[in-house]
């Protein structure tokens, strides 16, 4: 056997798989991605405010787009605009897509938002809507604050997610031990999660001249007070905050920079084998 035309056929083999999984990573992108311009007409729509989130505002304002190694989309909404927009996506999301709260459907984990293709489960490709409140002044409070919305995350995600998504990838006495922690969460009332999610929001300040989410991350209300619109490279526009600079260096730091290699190779060959195995919605 010639060892060089061994060689030269694993070579293009690695460079053809490679390829072909990341043609399919970036149609998942685009489904996500299409998801977010139903949710951008239902708020133009009804003239409700939201901004890109997160890595996704760091992709837009960085990359022109998603970040080419993630999918998932992160939003902004101000709490005071939930019954609103519950009532417009109710109204006018398309019905290719649908979207679940803890605000619309109590059997479901989080009191945030997350929208999906009716062919996708949305616990894991979705568009995720985080509320912003006014942050607490005083810093034992917002400590405080996020430990209760840890807690109310823990009960839900216990109580609510399916074996399937809470064992994924765990090694089999993980498994054991996760399920054992089910089960006892089980045997809680639902009242439980709300009693924790009431009690994190009662310490909102309105006043405060700073916003957070359940994550307790401050941010200056000035940054987020007038919004713009940013065209991605596939032509797509949607809004960021104005005060976007500001905020990114707040939140990442040098956030021009990049991870290695490595790291944006596994998160991306992760990503895919996360949706190719839990991905697909039960009918």
């Amino acid at each position: 056997m010639d060892l060089s035309m061994t060689e030269s056929q694993f070579r293009q083999e690695i460079c053809d798989k490679l390829e072909n999984d990341y043609n399919e990573f970036k149609y998942y992108q685009e489904v996500v991605l299409d998801t977010l311009n139903a949710f951008h007409q239902v708020c133009v729509k009804n003239d409700i405010s939201y901004c890109l989130a997160y890595g996704s505002l760091l992709g837009a304002v960085r990359d022109g787009g998603q970040i080419p190694w993630d999918y998932d989309v992160d939003l902004w909404v101000w709490h005071d605009d939930i019954p609103r927009l519950l009532e417009a996506l109710d109204s006018d999301l398309p019905k290719k897509y649908y979207y679940v709260c803890r605000y619309k459907d109590m059997k479901h984990r989080h009191f945030m938002m997350r929208l999906a293709p009716n062919e996708f489960d949305s616990e894991v490709l979705h568009v995720d809507v985080f509320w912003l409140f006014g942050a607490p002044t005083d810093a034992d409070k917002l400590r405080r604050m996020v430990v209760l919305y840890n807690r109310r995350r823990a009960l839900g995600r216990y109580k609510y997610l399916p074996n399937a998504v809470l064992e994924y990838n765990q090694p089999r006495p993980q498994r054991f031990f996760l399920r054992l922690k089910k089960f006892v969460v089980s045997l809680l009332p639902s009242t439980c999660i709300d009693y924790f999610h009431y009690k994190a929001l009662r310490k909102a300040n309105p006043q405060s001249d700073y916003c957070c989410d359940e994550f307790g991350i401050l941010m200056k209300k000035e940054w987020l007070a007038q919004k713009c619109l940013m065209t991605f490279s596939n032509g797509m526009h949607f809004y960021v905050p104005a005060g976007y600079k500001e905020m990114l260096n707040s939140l990442y730091g040098d956030w021009q920079s990049y991870l290695s290699i490595s790291d944006r190779m596994s998160e991306f060959q992760t990503s895919l084998q996360r949706i190719r195995k839990l991905g697909k919605r039960e009918k």
